[in-house]
């Protein structure tokens, strides 16, 4: 799991300023931070049957940043 900009207490410093958060935002095109459950949805799918044919793979979560 690749995750992007996680609301966190590590990140915290960046979403409490409101001009880092502002920043932050703007580069991510669902124009929100992700969160824990964001993460553990991801983890929760690729440790269930629903991904049993699934290998060797990145699963980005980051709301769009790294999109072209």
């Amino acid at each position: 799991i690749a995750p992007g900009w996680v609301q966190t207490k590590l990140s915290e410093r960046l979403w409490k300023d409101p001009k880092l958060n502002a920043e932050v935002i703007a580069g991510v095109p669902m124009k929100r931070w992700g969160t824990v459950t964001d993460i553990a949805s991801a983890a929760l799918f690729l440790a269930s049957d629903a991904s049993s044919y699934i290998t060797g793979q990145a699963v980005v979560v980051d709301g769009g940043w790294t999109a072209p």
